[in-house]
């Protein structure tokens, strides 16, 4: 014990320290200014993001010289550092938000294959060849700043 009041019972004690009186002429404002005040210091408390840069990156898809009506885009590290990222292809279009740097890019498409796959559900057949997506030729170089329009035409042979 440290004087007349005690850490025993937790801060609980400070509260026999102010007279319920006192409490009574605080303003309301006042404790709703504390908490804000609060607030604001912990939000500070954060330190710096380490989330990666992003950059928008945009173009159009062809498959046979038509535009790819469906089917997903993936920009992965060269280096095989960092992360990947991909987005939709929609009536050969698309959009994604990615790292800068080199990448290999792969791009599938798949459409319902004419017989069912073996347990009866429906099986699925890609429309790009491989050299396009798992053996990828197609490469990238994404900028970390300014405008970043790739387009891609591929072949289904």
């Amino acid at each position: 014990m440290c004087g007349p009041w005690s850490w025993d019972h937790g801060p609980l004690f400070l509260l026999d320290l102010i007279s319920k009186a006192d409490l009574m002429k605080l303003p309301h404002c006042f404790s709703t200014s504390i908490l804000a005040g609060c607030l604001l210091l912990l939000s500070g408390c954060g330190g710096v993001s380490d989330a990666p840069t992003l950059v928008v990156v945009k173009g159009k898809v062809t498959l046979d010289g038509q535009p790819l009506d469906t089917g997903n885009v993936l920009f992965v590290p060269i280096d095989g550092k960092g992360r990947a990222d991909a987005g939709p292809v929609v009536k050969g279009e698309y959009e994604l938000k990615c790292t800068a740097g080199e990448k290999r890019v792969e791009i599938t498409s798949q459409v319902e294959a004419d017989k069912p796959a073996a347990d009866g559900l429906p099986d699925y057949k890609s429309r790009i060849p491989a050299k396009y997506n798992r053996a990828t030729t197609l490469t990238a170089t994404v900028k970390s700043s300014g405008e970043n329009t790739i387009d891609f035409a591929v072949t289904s042979k």
